[in-house]
Formats: C-alpha cells, structure tokens, sequence
C-alpha cells in the first residue's frame, strides 16, 4: 500500500482530552453512538486541512487543540509524481519515508491566521527545537499527498440515499471518485 496516515496524536479535540491511535491499513472504529469515533475522524481531517475550529470544538477551551499525524509510505515514487514545488516543501522534512506533521489552535477566538502547522525536522538534535513552525508551502504539499476526505455516515436506506445521489452528498462522492488505481 502506498502512504498513509499510522499515527495520530489527539488533544483537547471535542470529547477527547488526549489519545494516541495507531492507524492499519484497515481500521475499523466501532462504537455506541456518540463514543467519539466521528471526532477522530474529524481530527484527521483537521490535521490534513486547515480549518478554523469553534468553541465547541475545543474539550477544554482555554486549551489548544493539537493534532499530531505521522505519515508513512513517501517514497522517491510518489515524490516524482508532485509537482516539484510540493515536493521541495517535503523533501527536507522526511525521515525514512515518514512525515510528522501537527496542527495547533491556539483558542476558539483563534484566527485563521494564528492556527500553525508544524513540521518535525528529523536533522534537528534540540528536542525543543525539532518542531518547526509552518515552514512556506508544507501545508498545501501536504494536502497534495492526499485525496479530499469523505465521511461515511450511517444509512438507513440505501436504496433511497443511491437513488437520489447528489455530487455532493456521500454517495455521489464516492461514485464520482476514481477506483482505477
């Protein structure tokens, strides 16, 4: 299998204060209703694009939230294939094929603007130092190694959702989307 997030760093996001995930090929997230298995999925796609959280996004909000994702699999292949400016903007970052990204938001009256993206630079020895703040361009490299993300809600009727799809609703998400590869 090609990259792919293995690891995922959670805290202060909605109903979970800190938890760590390791991510499979396959991971299957089974739970009662309102177990918090939307909120990880939510926080991957927080991690990957930026958007500005609101106050009840936040567990605690005189907190940050912080998303750490580790992504492994960037080989010298799927390098070639981004254009080169994304590439140059991961290239420094990886260590062994891997990538560590995390995203912080500082407070819920954060703005777009205050919300960081930082890097783990594996040359660097200072622990204190190894993060680095949104170095230029990392954050639409790093969107450029993965499709958009869909969520797959529950149905009740699969029939009828099928029946009227909409290019914008789940299923004709996933009908658009190209399985070839």
């Amino acid at each position: 299998m090609g990259h792919k997030l293995t690891e995922l760093k959670v805290e202060n996001f909605k109903s979970i204060k800190s938890e760590e995930f390791d991510i499979s090929d396959y991971t299957p997230m089974v739970g009662y209703n309102n177990a918090g298995k939307t909120n990880i999925l939510e926080s991957i796609k927080w991690v990957l694009q930026k958007s500005t959280l609101k106050i009840g996004d936040f567990n605690n909000p005189e907190l940050p939230v912080i998303v750490t994702a580790k992504i492994d699999g960037i080989t010298e292949e799927l390098l070639e294939n981004l254009n080169q400016s994304h590439r140059n903007r991961i290239e420094p970052f990886l260590d062994q094929e891997t990538l560590s990204v995390r995203r912080i938001q500082p407070l819920p009256t954060s703005s777009a603007g205050q919300i960081r993206l930082e890097v783990l630079n594996p040359k660097v020895e200072d622990e204190a130092e190894k993060w680095q703040p949104n170095p230029a361009g990392i954050d639409n490299a790093i969107k450029a190694l993965f499709p958009d993300p869909i969520h797959i809600g529950a149905m009740e009727n699969s029939e009828e959702d099928v029946s009227k799809y909409k290019t914008s609703s789940t299923i004709g998400k996933l009908l658009s989307e190209n399985w070839s590869d």
